[in-house]
């Protein structure tokens, strides 16, 4: 267990890392130090290598409430490139978590507004009970959800975002399940078997064709079709050169499931 000011890292047997936000004093809220921490955990995690997956969630009764007020009010007082300086490091953790070479999962169960919302958006599968509440309420305190809506409009689109952005409207967790906010809702007694058996299934999979696959995604979502066709073709062609694959391969022939490694480049 490694142990930051603002949340703790926990990484088991199997090499999936868990975060968790701690401190629901303040129901999870952003603020300079927990920024940081989490900046640090992402660089951790991409410099030990092996890790299979990353569950990120929230100690106590909220996810992550947005922004803290006390650093909102530093923010309002600071001088205008301290403000800039401290809005692009909100850019850059989830920049790195967006990034990750594994599977990054939310478990939502709570309060998820604000910035927490820029947190989901970035990873690649959110769990979320009936419990959960969102809602990106900047524009009723005079602010924009700017750093974090590039994110949250990659994965909800425009038509979504606009409604979320603009009105400050509260919605549940069918609601964000309905915009693609959310992956799966469960009720609260069943999240801990659902998300046993979503890491079992990552587990099972081969963790660089994953590490691939997961940069293609969001490489594919930047580019045009010649640059897609040059990119897959590419990135199929290491696969069929892999070490994955010929175990992939084996263990299909030989009825029996494969031993990956992350040694099978």
């Amino acid at each position: 267990m490694h142990e930051y000011e603002t949340l703790t890292l926990e990484v088991d047997s199997t090499n999936v890392a868990s975060v968790y936000f701690n401190q629901p004093e303040k129901q999870n809220a952003l603020n300079k130090e927990m920024i940081s921490d989490i900046t640090s955990v992402a660089d951790s995690l991409m410099d030990q290598g092996g890790i299979r997956a990353l569950i990120i969630r929230g100690n106590g009764d909220s996810f992550c409430a947005g922004g803290d007020i006390e650093w909102m009010r530093y923010q309002m007082n600071a001088k205008r490139v301290e403000k800039i300086r401290q809005s692009a490091t909100i850019a850059t953790f989830l920049r790195k978590l967006d990034q990750l070479p594994f599977a990054v999962i939310a478990v939502v169960d709570g309060p998820c507004f604000g910035g927490g919302i820029g947190i989901i958006s970035v990873c690649d599968i959110v769990l979320a009970t009936e419990n959960a509440k969102f809602v990106l309420s900047e524009t009723k305190i005079g602010l924009v959800s700017a750093n974090v809506s590039p994110f949250i409009i990659r994965r909800i689109g425009e038509g979504a975002a606009r409604q979320m952005f603009y009105t400050g409207v509260p919605f549940d967790a069918e609601r964000a399940f309905h915009y693609g906010l959310v992956s799966k809702v469960c009720a609260a007694k069943n999240i801990e078997k659902e998300l046993t058996e979503l890491i079992n299934h990552i587990l099972a999979t081969a963790p660089n064709a994953v590490a691939r696959a997961k940069k293609m995604c969001l490489d594919l979502a930047r580019r045009n079709f010649v640059d897609e066709l040059h990119l897959t073709s590419n990135v199929l062609a290491d696969c069929w050169e892999s070490k994955e694959i010929q175990e992939g391969i084996a263990a299909l022939t030989e009825g029996r499931d494969p031993c990956w490694s992350m040694d099978q480049k």
